[in-house]
């Protein structure tokens, strides 16, 4: 990720910062690039789209046992 500048927030390491706008009028910022740990897991979270669907969602047969969302591929931690 070097083209994106390194941001930390609520605890997560992340990438690269987009602003969003939904039409409820609820904006904010965002990742493009994030990693947490969280109790049970560490998740991995990659928001990149095209319009054949999510990054995450394509590649998750490749992956093996991690739990995949649209944008997010969580691991259990191995402790739990």
């Amino acid at each position: 990720m070097p083209k994106f500048k390194l941001h930390i927030m609520h605890c997560m390491l992340g990438y690269g910062l987009y602003h969003y706008n939904y039409a409820s009028g609820r904006e904010g910022d965002w990742f493009v690039v994030v990693l947490a740990s969280q109790k049970n897991y560490v998740s991995l979270s990659i928001c990149g789209c095209d319009k054949n669907g999510y990054f995450a969602e394509k590649i998750k047969n490749r992956l093996g046992k991690v739990s995949i969302g649209r944008s997010c591929i969580r691991s259990r931690n191995s402790k739990t």
